[in-house]
Formats: structure tokens, sequence, C-alpha cells
């Protein structure tokens, strides 16, 4: 969040400016918005350049430069709110700034940073058990861990779920220990039953992943890149 609060144009630093112009001038990077880019270093030897774009602003830019495009399910799809985040990202390699990658979607929520020796877990209503009613004081979930792990199952690595009552919302975070090893495929990842004990009956509380409740990135962007 704080970087979001510094940044800067990419015609600031110009050493990563030719690095992403030389993706966005490629046959691939035609189809992804030419202008608008704003820098976000993360470090002395890796920096992300951002644009976001309403759904407006995207078509705009497409039929202008002749473009046909699709959009991802949930977006371009007359909703005013619908806001498409793109990025890339440039490293320092033997004294040069160069491409390393892109990536594009919905704009995305802002997340809590875990400790480096942990992995990400997300969790959902387990749909084989009845939804939780007001009453309720216990919670039933199926937690999947979001990093490769060759399909393996969590287990005993799954941590102890981080519970925050308040009066609004229970906010349920989750992690596990990575599994032995350093290299894993990404065929997907089994997801386990977790029931989580609560302090008081839910009442009319929301349940919220509590690692991504910081809002989303156009909330704290959208003077940068004039998103109405």
């Amino acid at each position: 969040m704080s970087a979001l609060q510094d940044l800067e144009p990419l015609e600031s630093r110009p050493e990563v400016d030719e690095a992403v112009n030389e993706f966005l001038q490629s046959g691939e990077g035609g189809f992804w918005p030419q202008d608008g880019w704003q820098v976000v270093t993360i470090s002395n030897s890796e920096v992300y350049v951002i644009v976001l774009q309403t759904e407006e602003q995207a078509r705009e830019d497409a039929e202008a430069r002749d473009l046909e495009v699709s959009f991802d399910q949930g977006f371009g799809d007359g909703i005013d709110d619908s806001i498409l985040f793109s990025a890339q990202n440039v490293e320092l390699t033997e004294g040069s700034w160069r491409w390393a990658g892109s990536v594009s979607g919905e704009g995305c929520e802002l997340e809590s940073v875990l400790p480096s020796n942990l992995n990400r877990v997300e969790w959902i209503l387990d749909p084989a058990s009845p939804d939780p009613t007001s009453d309720s004081t216990t919670v039933n979930l199926l937690a999947t861990e979001r990093e490769c792990a060759s399909g393996q199952p969590m287990g005993d690595r799954l941590l102890p779920p981080t519970v925050v009552e308040t009066d609004e919302a229970v906010l349920i975070t989750m992690a596990a220990t990575p599994p032995p090893g350093d290299a894993f495929t990404c065929q997907g990842n089994p997801s386990q039953p977790v029931t989580v004990n609560l302090a008081s009956a839910l009442g009319d509380r929301e349940l919220l992943e509590g690692s991504t409740t910081a809002g989303r990135i156009s909330d704290y962007v959208s003077q940068a890149f004039d998103l109405s």
C-alpha cells in the first residue's frame, strides 16, 4: 500500500521505459496498453509497472488501434466499476534492465504479505456442509494451497487458522508450510476440510478472507490513472 502511494510515470525511469517498450513493440506487446504506465519500485533489482483502465478506457484504446480484443469473463460486461489491471515485471540482469514477464486481469485485491517460509492458502465455504446461520458457532471450510506443491495434500503442513472477530465481520486467514523439496509441478492442489470455531455465534457478521481486507488496487490509485 505504501508503494501505491508513490507511483511515478514510466518515462521518469528511461532505462526501465526502454525495457518495457521493447516488449510493447513486439507482436504480443501490441495487444497491451501502450500509454499511461506507472512505476511501482519493489527493489533495486526489480520493478513493476502497472496500468489500470476502466472498461470504457480499454475499449477506446482498442478501437483507436483497430485491435480485436476479447475480455475475460467478468470484465467487459458493461458494469461501470469493471477495472482492467495490467502489469509488467522488469529485472536488473547483468547491469541492464530487461522485461521479465506480464500479467493482466481484473483489478487485483491487495493481499497482506506472508512470511517467506509460508505458502498462501485460500478457502471457501464447504459445499458439502450446511451454510452457516446466525446461530452458528462453527464454520466449515475447504482450504486449498495456492502455491505449486505437485498436487500434494497439506495434511499437517496446514497451520491453525488465524481468526479475528469484530462486531461486523469474522476474518479468517490460513497458511501452510511448504512441502519438502525445491521444485514442484502445478497441476492443482487438493482441498482440505477445516472447521473453524468462533468465540460467539456468527450473527449477521460477514465471513471474510483476512488477508484481502485492504480493498483493491484501484481504491488507492484512481487519480493516477484517471479512473472515474
